[in-house]
């Protein structure tokens, strides 16, 4: 089912229980106005037009009694007129929309007044004669008595008009809470479907993508399914194979014409040695000079291909022999290997080892290769008649990849003295194939530092560059600490020689 569909159907099923609570709650205020409209029109009418009879009854007996006491005609007209008023009443009454009760109350008092109209104290009055006293108050009293018992039916219909009414209230109001709660509820558990339906797939491709970045190409994502993220999810899959394939074959061409490199290479450069040498015969001195110019450019070109190598061989999962090693005696010893080309240059190489015994896990070729990667850079971007610095101690605090927490890590400084890094080259140079600011044309590959990377990485730890205190760039080199000794002790004496044998192994 598609996403759409998916949302559309939630919130038709969300709509349709409010629509269902709607339309109920329009009927309930539909009949609440209809017994509004009913207590309006008859029994609030009916209530006021039983209050006016009564009103009139008292008013018949008091003219009549004030009447046959004084004789006073202006009072048989009271008379008459209240009288009149009571059929009119009576009548009015007889109009409205009644209740049973009411309408079998104004029934019986109909008839009273009916008959009181046609008995002998109505027709003794109007005759002006004396009708016994007593008849006339016994036949009032009686039909205010039935007065009473018509506001007493109108005001019980009231009553139940009333309760009727709060009754409909009471249950549109639980209802409109029960619905309430229902629609809440249904939309929460719609939500987390939506959501849930919405987020599993976009997590599984995030984690897709980010492995991906990573350089992970065998990743594989879940497609089952018929909505729009399935068919993303199959066309993520089919880029990565893709890319998957791409990169195996650029894999294989570097390794491939990296090796195929190496043999007439090797061979090239031990003919221009032979030559060199002399044994072939004696060479002039500009020979000689374009031989050695020959020799130096094949020397450059085969460490190109061999890091080219190396890198294609730690893609693919190079194997690494973790050991204890002390790692002061492994920076001496990829110091000293490369003190003759340091010389050259007429740059002296300083060992500086701020903590010793320093006992580290770790591959030791591996680590040897990233200081000379990191020393050949140093040696490259220095002046003439400059110091390199490799400082070999421990930091407080690292948080390194993969670690719990942040804490003390084995440190490696190489500090040069040449133009330094922008910030940008800071963060880039350690990318394949990146060339920085400070880079010649042609003297690298870019591959040196990205190489150091991948083997630091391996180890755990971590590789930054930052401006050095007197002027140039320091690479640093963090792994994690897995066993050091007490300080204080003197780290043993290199096998260094010349100007980097007298800087060797200083501790402060």
């Amino acid at each position: 089912m598609k996403v759409v569909t998916k949302t559309a159907l939630g919130f038709g099923l969300l709509l349709l229980p409010l629509a269902a609570v709607l339309a109920y709650l329009l009927a309930q205020t539909d009949r609440l106005v209809t017994v509004n409209r009913s207590l309006a029109a008859g029994q609030f009418s009916a209530s006021i037009h039983a209050l006016e009879l009564i009103r009139q009854l008292d008013s018949v007996e008091e003219n009549a009694r004030k009447y046959l006491v004084s004789g006073d005609a202006d009072y048989l007209a009271r008379f008459r007129e209240a009288r009149d008023l009571v059929t009119a009443a009576v009548a009015d009454l007889d109009a409205l929309s009644l209740t049973p009760g009411e309408r079998g109350s104004l029934s019986s008092l109909g008839r009273s007044w009916r008959a009181f109209l046609a008995s002998a104290p109505n027709t003794a009055l109007e005759r002006r004669g004396q009708p016994e006293h007593a008849e006339l108050g016994r036949r009032l009293a009686a039909l205010r008595g039935q007065a009473r018992t018509l506001l007493a039916s109108t005001s019980t219909a009231i009553t139940l008009q009333v309760n009727n009414a709060a009754a409909i209230a009471r249950r549109a109001a639980r209802l409109s809470w029960i619905a309430a709660v229902a629609v809440l509820v249904l939309g929460v558990l719609i939500m987390y479907l939506t959501v849930r339906g919405i987020n599993r797939p976009l997590k599984r491709l995030i984690e897709g993508t980010r492995a991906v970045s990573e350089g992970r190409f065998s990743v594989q994502i879940d497609s089952t399914g018929g909505d729009e993220f399935s068919a993303l999810t199959r066309a993520f899959n089919s880029m990565v194979l893709s890319l998957g394939e791409l990169e195996r074959m650029k894999k294989d061409l570097l390794s491939h014409v990296s090796h195929e490199l190496k043999t007439p290479l090797v061979a090239m450069q031990e003919t221009n040695r032979l030559l060199l040498d002399g044994i072939p015969g004696a060479l002039t001195p500009g020979q000689r000079r374009m031989l050695e110019l020959n020799v130096d450019g094949g020397r450059r070109l085969s460490a190109m291909i061999t890091k080219l190598l190396d890198l294609s061989r730690m893609q693919v999962g190079a194997t690494y022999n973790f050991r204890d090693h002390e790692l002061a005696e492994v920076v001496a010893t990829a110091v000293a290997e490369f003190e003759a080309r340091a010389l050259e240059r007429g740059i002296t190489l300083l060992l500086i080892t701020r903590s010793y015994p320093l006992r580290v896990r770790c591959d030791a070729d591996r680590l040897i290769q990233v200081v000379e990667n990191l020393l050949e850079n140093a040696v490259r971007f220095s002046p003439a008649d400059s110091a390199v610095a490799v400082e070999v101690g421990v930091r407080e605090g690292l948080a390194l990849p993969g670690a719990p927490s942040p804490g003390p890590a084995a440190t490696i400084e190489v500090a040069d003295s040449g133009p330094g890094l922008s910030d940008d080259d800071k963060r880039r140079v350690f990318e394949k194939f990146y060339q920085c600011s400070r880079q010649r044309v042609g003297a690298g590959v870019g591959l040196g530092l990205a190489i150091c990377r991948e083997i630091t990485s391996a180890h755990g730890g971590a590789i930054w560059a930052e401006d050095s205190a007197g002027g140039g760039t320091c690479f640093t080199v963090a792994i994690p600490r897995e066993r050091a000794g007490a300080g204080g002790e003197r780290a043993p004496r290199s096998s260094l020689s010349g100007p980097a044998r007298r800087a060797a192994c200083e501790v402060p």
